[in-house]
């Protein structure tokens, strides 16, 4: 067992294995669809019909249920994973102070046609990891290995080890500059107060490109199959307010969410393709577990009952119902 900085500083890899409800809600999806969970290449990353769809509600899109994220998704309207990816990654600490201008898709001209060329695919903000690194050994000056160790602190948090590079990282601005001193270091606070701003964390690229492809997979299932999607979603509900917003989402598909129903109701969620409703699980009722409820659904779709009390007869003896 290690300490995750000492695994770090010995140059050990580390892995995070991200434990999201997100990827459940997929393969559930795929699994009631009756499709097999797909390849990226196997995905339509540009279909117009699913960004727009996307904007309706932020359930279910992995990164930008929280209200403040899906607002400014919604003001930036992406039509790409890299225009996701540049919403997702200026919500993080160190986008503070180009957020409002990136969002609004303000075009930023830097001190040099150099850095403007350098940032070109981020509409002249410096937004990732990666972007931190060509911007220090680039303009900066600083080595490949300098620049990575100022990443670290950044990927890491450490505060107190940026902000001792920051005098070093001014420096070298300023002898690359052909600006006097003073107008230079002018030019540099900009970089530098977005540097400070990216201790509290800064995201790196493929961090962001890969959560916004599980983002597009969410609302590219929303919109196909929403049936599918939405009792997907309310079967990994954590808590209530999950319950709410799956439901308020099944509104806006015109979908019905039905109390517990002999005959469609099996333990958790489920739909009935025909009527486009999905019924609360027979689980959801006190007392009734798993087992029984998977017996009720048999016995529904086994047999026909004439009276009621043949089917009160036929859940006391064939099944494992208790007098609760």
């Amino acid at each position: 067992m290690l300490d995750m900085d000492d695994a770090h500083e010995t140059g050990l890899a580390k892995y995070d294995f991200l434990i999201l409800k997100n990827i459940q809600i997929i393969r559930d999806t795929c699994r009631f669809a009756g499709i097999p969970y797909p390849k990226s290449f196997e995905i339509d990353f540009d279909d117009p019909k699913v960004w727009e769809d996307m904007l309706k509600s932020p359930t279910g899109i992995f990164q930008m249920e929280g209200d403040y994220a899906f607002s400014l998704l919604k003001k930036f309207k992406p039509k790409s994973i890299f225009d996701m990816s540049l919403v997702t990654a200026c919500i993080r600490p160190s986008g503070a102070s180009y957020r409002d201008d990136l969002i609004a898709k303000k075009p930023h001209h830097n001190p040099s046609e150099i850095i403007d060329e350098l940032l070109a695919e981020n509409n002249g903000y410096l937004v990732y990891q990666e972007d931190t690194i060509r911007f220090l050994q680039e303009i900066c000056g600083l080595s490949g290995s300098e620049a990575d160790n100022i990443r670290r602190a950044i990927g890491r948090k450490q505060k107190d080890r940026l902000e001792k590079a920051l005098p070093a990282i001014l420096d070298g601005y300023c002898s690359k500059s052909d600006k006097p001193r003073e107008e230079a270091e002018e030019e540099a606070n900009e970089f530098l107060q977005i540097l400070e701003d990216s201790a509290s964390y800064q995201f790196g690229y493929n961090h962001s490109i890969a959560y916004c492809i599980v983002g597009y997979y969410c609302a590219y299932f929303r919109y196909k199959y929403p049936l599918e999607f939405i009792t997907a979603y309310l079967n990994n509900a954590a808590n209530d307010g999950d319950i709410r917003n799956g439901t308020e989402l099944a509104k806006k598909y015109k979908i019905k969410v039905e109390n517990p129903k002999w005959g469609i109701s099996r333990s958790n969620y489920f739909y009935d393709r025909e009527r486009g409703t999905i019924a609360k699980g027979l689980s959801s009722v006190k007392y009734i577990g798993t087992a029984v409820a998977n017996e009720l659904y048999s016995l529904s779709r086994t047999e026909t009952y004439d009276h009621f009390c043949d089917l009160v007869l036929d859940i006391i003896n064939n099944t494992s119902v208790n007098t609760r």
